[in-house]
């Protein structure tokens, strides 16, 4: 029995035969099951659960190959009209296959033409520029392939999988939660199909993060940040993958980005491809788009990635732009959360000579520094600084004062990670001791390789000052300050 009312099965799975022949036959059955035999059995486990039972989903998957005998053509046809999602194991075998093409051509028909979300595809091996069947063309795929240290594709769970692939594992659960979702969403649509709709709906406002396409060798980090972002509950845009080309793509991208509150993007060592009509490459086309929608931007690339390392002059350019975050992918994903938080309304002040008290939290070989930010701010803030003599029962008593009476608190790290930490650490155990959160403003200084922080608070401020305390720093803290 269906989950989706309607239909006879909830999940059909068109795959090649030749991609389920069993790599060891005769060395005992725990060797002896196909590829896709293999996948099909770890999907239903995790479909079942995800949903709360093992046999919540109907699954067809014709495991004997009777697919093979063309008198049955008749009935897969109309099976395929009576099943809801459709998932399509992809493969130079599959391409081959005019059985194949033919049940990818026959469920579409199906759908009016139109398969829309009904359609999954999971990618088992480059495709080595044969075209797929035009129904999947544009649509996100779930590639259960990587390519190793020589650039050699390599597909996941040869010839089975190993518990430490995690990566196998991860892309199961990343279908199995995807069809769960469809099955539900349609269930739910059945189910208010014959109730009254409601008149004067308003459509939806934008709520999704965009999540910038990236190269291949950055696909699978993409896919941890989706992850992540879905598993807190936000949208994730874009939902298809976009057709290679500058017109098309820009059309669909620009409709994405209509719908979205924030532009994420992740930046690797190589600026991808750069057709004629994007000879920036698409890193670049996406990041203009946001630009022009006046999206707020986060940009990640790893700590390990020199900008100055790479060949290509535009995209040195692009990893060297403000917005870009060298940090592990954590912490990003963790800024990008933080950012679709509201900011917490700053309470009117009263009266136009009260100043914010800001604490100004350095180590003594930092006055320097301090002393140039206290000029560069001026008489806009009233500034507090450490204890720097006393009994240490003093000095932290003031401390602790600081951090309970200031309006913000800005503090630096150099290459003092513990130090840091501790400050930070410091402003969440005085929190509960406010009565408004403390703003607080992390400055990064020189050097610019160094361990990385690893701490990060709700709604906190990072400014890049590896290069150096300048205007355009000095500008950032002036527009992060409560004044």
């Amino acid at each position: 029995m269906s989950l989706i009312p309607g239909y006879d099965h909830d999940v059909f799975i068109s795959y090649a035969h030749v991609d389920d022949q069993a790599f060891m036959p005769a060395a005992g059955l725990e060797h002896s099951s196909g590829w896709v035999s293999t996948l099909v059995h770890h999907l239903k486990n995790e479909l079942g659960q995800k949903i709360g039972r093992s046999d919540a989903v109907s699954v067809w998957f014709d495991s004997q190959n009777l697919r093979g005998n063309h008198e049955l053509t008749d009935e897969i046809a109309a099976r395929l009209e009576r099943v809801a999602l459709f998932v399509a194991i992809l493969s130079p075998g599959y391409i081959a296959s005019q059985w194949c093409r033919d049940e990818a051509r026959l469920f579409t028909r199906g759908c009016g033409g139109d398969p829309g979300r009904r359609l999954f595809v999971i990618e088992k091996a480059p495709l080595d520029g044969e075209p797929g069947p035009a129904a999947f063309a544009g649509r996100r795929a779930y590639r259960f392939w990587y390519s190793d240290r020589a650039e050699q594709p390599r597909t996941f769970a040869i010839p089975q999988p190993h518990p430490d692939e995690i990566d196998y594992f991860r892309q199961i659960e990343d279908v199995a939660r995807d069809l769960r979702d469809l099955c539900r969403a349609m269930r739910a649509d059945h189910t208010s199909a014959s109730m009254p709709s409601t008149v004067g709906q308003s459509a939806p406002s934008a709520s999704a993060v965009f999540l910038a396409e990236v190269t291949d060798d950055l696909e699978f980090k993409r896919e941890e940040v989706r992850r992540y972002l879905e598993q807190q509950g936000i949208s994730v845009l874009p939902e298809l993958s976009y057709p290679l080309g500058g017109v098309e793509f820009e059309r669909a991208l620009d409709a994405d980005l209509a719908n979205s509150r924030l532009f994420a993007q992740l930046l690797g060592p190589v600026p991808g491809k750069r057709p004629p009509d994007v000879p920036d490459g698409y890193g670049w086309l996406q990041l203009d788009g946001a630009r022009r929608r006046g999206l707020p931007i986060l940009q990640w690339r790893s700590p390990d990635l020199a900008p100055a390392s790479s060949e290509w002059p535009r995209h040195r350019e692009l990893l060297e732009l403000e917005t870009v975050q060298a940090t592990s992918l954590e912490n990003f994903k963790r800024a990008i959360t933080a950012a679709l938080v509201p900011p917490t309304p700053t309470p009117q002040r009263h009266g136009k000579t009260e100043q914010p008290l800001v604490f100004l939290n350095t180590e003594l070989r930092h006055r320097a520094i301090a002393a140039e930010i206290r000029s560069a701010v001026g008489e806009r803030a009233a500034w507090a600084e450490p204890m720097f003599e006393g009994s240490a029962e003093a000095v932290r008593e003031d401390l602790e004062q600081n951090l309970i009476c200031c309006d913000a608190m800005v503090t630096f790290y150099a290459d003092n990670p513990g130090w840091t930490r501790a400050q930070l650490r410091n402003v969440h155990k005085m929190s509960p001791r406010r009565d408004r959160p403390l703003r607080a403003i992390l400055i990064d200084l020189p050097p610019e390789q160094k361990p990385e922080l690893g701490f990060f608070l709700p709604e906190m401020v990072i400014i890049d000052g590896r290069h150096g305390i300048g205007p355009d720093v000095l500008g950032r803290l002036s527009a992060s300050l409560p004044l």
